[in-house]
């Protein structure tokens, strides 16, 4: 009689088993990135030296992500609303990681957590805008591995966007989960480094 409870016990163990696995939802790809490199800035926008290192992977099948990116700057002149300065140093944290598999294109969207910039004020600029505050704002920016799924294309980045900046009431969850691209924005391609998408 145990014997034969013990058969059935392990029987429905199994039974059980298989039917988790059965009704066990895919796993959905998670993409990561890193990398980074320097893109030397044509003269008509300002012959500008601009260094991008990022490490960031997704971590859920929703955009949510976590990681770091720098960024280096290196102006010959100051650029609007900022002050006086050889080199601008930007750390952030990475927030979110959406990738189109059509395009594709990255969009990596955070949260500046260091700078050696206090503040961007852009009155001297005419811009109409507030004192920007570069310590706790938040941003987006759009990458393109261009080597990703077998191609041979150039790896690209675009510019720097806070988000909300201006009158521009987007969320920085909406500029990335809705893949928002700034009117006009170029993609440069990376003069030295590389940019690699996983997943």
């Amino acid at each position: 009689m145990k014997k034969r409870l013990l058969t059935i016990g392990l029987s429905l163990a199994m039974a059980l088993s298989t039917a988790s696995v059965a009704f066990a939802a895919p796993k959905d790809p998670l993409y990561s990135i890193n990398g980074g490199g320097t893109i030397f800035y044509p003269d008509d926008w300002g012959g500008v030296t601009e260094s991008y290192g990022l490490n960031a992977k997704q971590t859920d099948a929703e955009g949510n992500a976590k990681g770091q990116m720098q960024f280096s700057w290196h102006y010959t002149a100051s650029p609007a609303g900022a002050p006086d300065r050889k080199q601008y140093l930007l750390h952030a944290d990475v927030l979110y990681l959406v990738f189109d598999d059509e395009t594709g294109d990255v969009w990596v969207g955070g949260e500046i957590t260091g700078s050696n910039l206090a503040t961007l004020d852009f009155d001297g600029a005419d811009m109409g805008l507030d004192p920007l505050e570069v310590v706790g704002q938040t941003f987006h920016i759009r990458l393109h591995d261009g080597q990703f799924d077998g191609a041979t294309d150039m790896d690209t980045i675009g510019m720097l966007w806070f988000c909300p900046f201006g009158d521009d009431e987007h969320t920085l969850e909406e500029h990335v989960f809705e893949k928002y691209v700034t009117p006009g924005e170029s993609l440069f391609e990376l003069t030295s480094g590389n940019i690699t998408l996983r997943n």
